[in-house]
């Protein structure tokens, strides 16, 4: 099983004379436990603003809660206690992220080459600001146009609307924290397109299936109704067209900057030599 997962990591530059294995999962696990540690107190600093942040949650909806066209409810003993950790967790997540891009970042960067380093470093510095982007997004435009269809639904069938408070709030930390993954895209192609592995060639030629797939990858961090994941997708259809129009030109740039820094092949001077001394020695004779 060791040396299954040896072989795994080859292209990570593993190497048993600069650490054994035992001593890698050793590293791995105290990254976790350290992981582990950022999240709780970020958990912890979070707790104490939970209600405001339960009010920023709920602002999509807030005019049909404020009109009375919507009610929201706790159905349980514990649903109140449920959510209450729920958005500390969540935002524990989000204040530690910082330092969990300093934990993972300790771990994985000695095992990846300078080059590769410092293409990681310049890419990662636009993960935080697509995850805004993908989070404003979701915050301003899909959920606002999504409670109004909802709601739209609800009032044309009749009846009262009655929502569970605790399942409303999971809806929209799965679609702001959706949105924010998504928009992770653009860093893994142009990671990828940087490091070698893609280029624009390969995402024009793939760009059928992976419109479907990102459909399918809508659906699955999205919840479960159409327009959300079409609100989703079509945003990352257009991030995708972009990352074909980036590696166009950066690769097609790179590689004419290798051409212009290729030395031409130098003038055969010993031929030209020896020609004329070859045609002395046939007039001579």
């Amino acid at each position: 099983m060791i040396e299954k997962l040896k072989s795994l990591t080859s292209k990570f530059r593993y190497d048993d004379s600069e650490m054994p294995f035992l001593e890698h999962l050793e590293e791995f696990r105290k990254t976790v436990i350290r992981s582990a540690i950022a999240i709780i107190i970020g958990m912890g600093a979070c707790a104490y603003f939970v209600p405001w942040l339960t009010d920023v949650l709920r602002e999509p909806a807030q005019q049909y809660i404020d009109s009375g066209q919507i009610v929201l409810q706790h159905p349980e003993v514990t649903s109140g206690f449920k959510m209450w950790v729920t958005i500390a967790l969540w935002g524990g997540i989000l204040v530690s992220m910082p330092a969990l891009t300093i934990i993972i970042g300790s771990f994985i960067m000695p095992g990846i080459k300078d080059t590769e380093r410092k293409i990681v470093r310049r890419v990662s510095g636009f993960a935080g600001v697509l995850f805004i982007v993908g989070v404003l997004l979701g915050y301003k435009v899909t959920l606002p146009l999504a409670m109004k269809i909802m709601w739209g639904f609800t009032d044309r069938l009749g009846g009262e609307a009655i929502w569970n408070y605790q399942k409303f709030i999971g809806f929209t930390l799965q679609v702001l924290l959706g949105f924010g993954v998504a928009f992770q895209l653009p860093i893994v192609i142009i990671l990828l397109g940087k490091l070698g592995v893609l280029n624009a060639q390969q995402l024009k030629e793939k760009r059928r299936h992976v419109i479907v797939a990102l459909f399918i990858l809508a659906m699955l961090l999205t919840p479960p109704d159409i327009t959300t994941q079409i609100l989703m997708a079509v945003p990352l259809i257009l991030l995708y067209e972009f990352c074909i129009w980036f590696l166009h030109f950066s690769q097609g740039r790179e590689k004419a900057g290798t051409a212009d820094e290729t030395p031409e092949d130098p003038a055969p001077e010993d031929s030209e030599e020896t020609e004329p001394e070859t045609m002395n020695k046939t007039n001579e004779e």
